[in-house]
Order: structure tokens, then sequence, then C-alpha cells
């Protein structure tokens, strides 16, 4: 088994080009982990939007038979405005016309109108019918619960015995002064006329297998795109009855039900009417539905992994033409400090590789010049060391002769070892700097190393947002700065960027005022959220500790108009029209301390001026700036 020091000393051990290989995959592998993430949530954002689409569509055609029943409520009660409808009217020809009137104009009530006394008969019918006249329909769900609750109603779906048309009855109370009921309208509507089949059918428009379905509230069929019975079980029967039940809209994927031992899912959207015990279903095949989101997930992973493999053979071709001359240098330094001096460096490198390997040949050139120049005062010293000895033997006798050769032998040792040691010093101090240098194996504490990644994570997001302005202004000055626009709840995005300011700060306060009825504008929700960041930023960077930051919204103008609001010291006037200008900074003391490169308000402008907006600056009566920009409600060609 391995203890616990092995990764560390293996670490140790390692050369320079095994620890960049191993930190180029572990980088290139973070990459790729970061990107597939992304892409997911690209991928489950594409879901999203599908399935909001397909809710939305659902919602539509719930509305538009809502609003099919809605007018066939009022034409009946608009009706009341024109005659009594007092069974116990002398003259009963005002009811009569209004009966055929609202019979024949309205293609809702196709089925016929009648109208009831108190008690249920029949007083009047269109079509008129002698057999009807006088018939007790108090026995009818919809007509009892009129009399008991008085109260206008949608009746449980039935086939009409008249026509044999699946149908539905719409009736409404009449009442006298006193609020009693005196008698009843009620309109049979055609569950399988054009009007009520329009919204159902848009479902083929989905694809292949698309269909939509309308229930009641025990899940059977009332309207539908597929061959099923009127009032047998739906496409997706248990289901429909829990969303019925919960009378809740919804978008799920659920079993479809007719298809016997083959178990297809499909996506279905549910949105229940609001007049009646109903609910309109639409969907289709989860292959089919999902197909466009598996295609764009299968392309972004292959995009990616085949990005991934290039990058990486790329980048580990160019480390290993990096350490490549700092092995030559190593190599070189290892003879140089073994002495060998005669083998020039060959070294055709740039930059600071290239510096160091001519540093490197220069030295070894000196110190060859030198040794040699040492060599030749080393023979130089023996020769006149022999020619003072000769002198000696013959002036002095064997004994000081002897001691004066000694002395001699003392003095050329440490002359010699004098020199040795200057020589050696500066040599082992260069080879030991460049050796270290070359070495990986230099140990640094984890609080430095974590101390310096930070202050450069810093930094590089301040440089990386700085390129990013410039790219952006440069686009702006070529012309070339586009948006991409889709509906935006501008009320939504505006909390959304002030919860991510809250995350990043707590020395401001922050309140959102804007009116509650914000339609829809037409942006781009990503250029937009630059544009508030950066207005946000500024007024945090220039208004004081625990000030109040306000973003508000109305609707003026035909624009939306969004002000943010700080308590800072006001910008100057003779400014107001500058700051908007690229590499504009306020010439106040205080503001020349915050640190910026006066790009972010010329984007600012830039983007909401493409949205076909305007923004501007002023200053607030009693204390702070004021910054405004509007967006139009409708598109601007």
């Amino acid at each position: 088994m391995f203890g616990l020091g092995y990764l560390p000393n293996l670490l140790h051990n390692m050369g320079i080009w095994p620890r960049l290989v191993l930190a180029i995959s572990l980088g290139f592998l973070i990459f790729f982990t970061v990107f597939s993430l992304l892409s997911m949530r690209m991928v489950n954002d594409s879901t999203r939007q599908i399935l909001e689409e397909r809710q939305v569509i659902t919602q539509m055609a719930a509305d538009e038979i809502d609003a099919l029943l809605a007018r066939g409520f009022y034409e009946l009660e608009k009706a009341t405005s024109f005659a009594r409808f007092d069974p116990q009217a002398n003259s009963l020809e005002e009811e009569y016309h209004l009966l055929a009137h609202a019979y024949g104009r309205i293609g809702t009530f196709s089925l016929g109108v009648y109208f009831y006394d108190a008690t249920g008969k029949v007083i009047l019918s269109e079509p008129y019918d002698a057999r009807l006249i006088g018939a007790d329909h108090s026995t009818k769900l919809h007509i009892q619960q009129v009399i008991e609750l008085g109260k206008k109603n949608v009746s449980v779906p039935f086939v009409d015995p008249m026509t044999g048309a699946p149908s539905a009855a719409l009736t409404i109370p009449i009442k006298n002064e006193q609020g009693e009921l005196m008698s009843m309208l009620s309109g049979l509507i055609d569950l399988s006329s054009s009007d009520i089949r329009r919204p159902i059918e848009q479902a083929l428009n989905l694809g292949h297998t698309g269909h939509a379905e309308l229930v009641d509230s025990q899940g059977r069929v009332l309207v539908t795109t597929l061959s099923r019975p009127f009032l047998g079980p739906g496409d997706h029967h248990h289901w429909y009855q829990k969303m019925m039940a919960q009378m809740t809209t919804g978008t799920e994927e659920v079993l479809d039900e007719h298809e016997g031992e083959n178990e297809y899912m499909h996506i279905m959207a549910f949105a229940p009417l609001t007049l009646a015990d109903w609910g309109v279903a639409m969907g289709g095949d989860s292959r089919e539905t999902l197909a466009p989101v598996m295609t764009l997930r299968n392309s972004i992973l292959l995009l990616g992994g085949l990005m991934l493999v290039a990058i990486l053979m790329a980048t580990l071709i160019g480390a290993r033409r990096l350490v490549r001359p700092v092995r030559v240098l190593t190599i070189s330094a290892q003879e140089i400090a073994a002495g060998e001096l005669t083998s020039p460096i060959q070294l055709s490198e740039g930059g600071e590789i290239g510096v160091l390997g001519r540093s490197l040949e220069e030295m070894r050139l000196r110190l060859k010049d030198s040794i040699d120049e040492i060599q030749s005062w080393n023979v130089k010293l023996e020769e006149r060391v022999k020619e003072r000895t000769k002198e000696l033997e013959e002036a002095m006798e064997e004994v000081a002769r002897l001691e004066a050769v000694r002395q001699m032998d003392r003095l050329k040792s440490e002359f010699i070892s004098s020199i040795s040691h200057e020589l050696r010093t500066p040599l082992g101090f260069i080879t030991g700097y460049v050796t270290t240098l070359l070495r990986s194996d230099v140990p640094h504490s984890e609080e430095t190393r974590q101390e310096f990644l930070q202050i450069i994570k810093e930094e590089s997001e301040k440089l990386l947002e700085l390129v990013e302005n410039l790219l952006d202004t440069s686009r702006i000055q070529a012309g070339s700065f586009t948006v991409e626009k889709g509906p935006i709840d501008i009320s939504e995005l505006a909390r959304k960027v002030v919860e991510k300011v809250k995350s990043i700060t707590d020395r401001h306060s922050f309140l959102l005022s804007f009116e509650p009825t914000l339609p829809l504008v037409p942006g781009d929700s990503q250029r937009l959220e630059q544009v508030l960041h950066n207005l946000l930023d500024n007024a945090i960077k220039y208004s004081p500790h625990g000030s109040q930051i306000t973003i508000s919204g109305e609707i003026k103008d035909g624009h939306i108009k969004v002000s943010i609001a700080d308590e800072g010291q006001g910008i100057p006037q003779a400014e107001l029209g500058k700051i908007f200008n690229a590499f504009y900074r306020i010439s106040d003391s205080d503001a020349q301390k915050v640190r910026g490169a006066g790009l972010g308000l010329t984007i600012c402008k830039a983007i909401v001026e493409a949205h076909g907006g305007s923004i501007w600056a002023e200053n607030a009566q009693g204390k702070g700036n004021i910054f405004c920009f509007t967006l139009p409600l409708e598109e601007v060609d």
C-alpha cells in the first residue's frame, strides 16, 4: 500500500516534462468539465423553452374556448336587457324575437336556445318545436343547479337528443325586482363545431405525433384530434383526472395509455378552463418533441470533444518544444559546473530562454579565458620560482635555500587557493542559481502559492473585463455592435441582477420599485443585464457605505423607463453630457481614486441605443445621481 506521502514524493521526483504534461492534462480536464456543464445547462434551457412554448400554446387554446363560452353568456345576458323574459307576460313576441336573433346571429348556440320558467318548463325554443313547449326539464342537472343556486353555469357535456351532436348547455338565471328567480335562458353549443375544434387542432402543428384533447372533470374526451369516442377515456385518462382534480396548469412526461404493450411517453401540457370544469391537454411523442434538443446536445459534446483533443495535442507539442531548450540549458550548466568549458552552448531560442542561453554561453567563454589566463600566470610563477630558487641556492646555504623554497611553495599555494576561491564563489553562485531556476522541485508554501493564485485570479478577471470592454468598444467604433432580441420581463431581470450584486457586497441596501403591470419588452436579455450590472456597479462604487440604491420602472410615452438612483456625491453638471464618452473619467479627486478604464457607460449607451432607446444621467434633487434609460415597447425599424 502507498503511504500518504507517496504522491508528494512522486511529484517531487518528476521531471519538468511529466509535470507539465500532468498540469496541462488536469487543466484541460477542468476545462472540458466546465464546458460540459455549460453545454448541459444550454440543453436544459432549450428543453425548458420547448416545454414553456407548449404550455403557452395550450393555455391559448384554453383561453380561446373560455372566450367562446364567455361570448355565449354575454349574448344570453344581453338578450335580457331588451326583454323581461317574464313567463306570465301577456305577449312573448319580443322574447321569441330575441331567441331567434340569438340562434341565427351567433354560431355558438348552433343547436338551439331555450326559454324556461322558474320551475324548468320550456316556454319558448328556437328552432321552434311544438313538442318541446311545456316540457319539464327540471330533472336536468344544469337546470336544477340554476334553480337551486341562482347562478349561471355550464352543463356536463351530453349528446343532444334532437340532433345527436355532442353538446353542452350554457344557462343563466333571470330574476325579478325582488331578486327571486323568474325564468331562465339556456343555449346549446355544438362541441363538434369548428369554433370549438379550431383551438384544439393547433396541436397538429406540433409535429407528426402532435395531438390535443378537451376533457371534462372526469377526464373524458369532449373534443379530440384523435379517433376517440365522445365521453370516452382520453389518451392519458388518469393524468387528465389528476390535473382536473388539481385545476392547475402544468407540463409533464406521461405514458400513452392507448398503446397497449408498447410504452410510449408523451410530453403533455395542460390548462384548465375558468368558466367550465373542462381542461385542454396538448402534446406529442417525447422523442419527436425533444429531437432538436438531443441533436444540439450531441453536436455540442462532439464539437467539445474534438476541440479538446485538438487543443490538447497542440498544447502538448508546444510544451515539448518549450521543455527541449530548458533541458539543453540544464545539461550545459552541469557540464560547466564539472569544468567542461570547450563545448559551446548552441540554442536558437528567443525570449527569456534565449537571453539565459546567451548569458550562460558568455559566462562559459569568460570562465575559459580566465582559466587560460590563470594557467599562464601559473607557468610564469613557476618560472620565477625556479629562478628565485636558483639564486637562493647560490646565495644561501642548504637550510636557507630549503626555507626559501618552502616559503615560496607556501606563497604559491596561498595564491592559487585565493584565486580558486575567488573564481569558485561566482561560478558556484551562478551554477546554483541556474540549477535552482531550472529545477521544478523547489518547495513553496501553500499559503504563499494560494495568495499568489488569488491575486492572479482577481487581476486576471479585471484584465478580462477590460479586454471585453475594449473589444465591445472596438465593435461600437467599427459599427458592428448588434443585439439579439426576444421578449423580456425587465422587472424580473432587474431582480436577478440585484440578487447577483447582493452576493458580492453587503455594504448597500437595494430597493426595487416596478409597476406591477409592466408588459414584456423586446430586447437582448444578456446585454440588458450587462447595462443593469454596469449601472449598479457604478452606484456601488460612487455612493457611501450603508446608503440605499433604488431601481424603479414605469411606462412612459410608449416606452419602459428604468431608473437607478444612488445617494452619492453627484456628478458635476458640466460633466453630465461627457460621462458616456469612451475613456472619460470624472475630474473629481474622489472619483479618480476608483479604478476603471472609462468604458462601462459607453457600452451601456451603445446597448440601449441598439434597442431603439436612450440613456442619460441627472442629479437628484437631494443628493446623488439618477441614471435612466428607456426601451420601446414595440420593435423600432
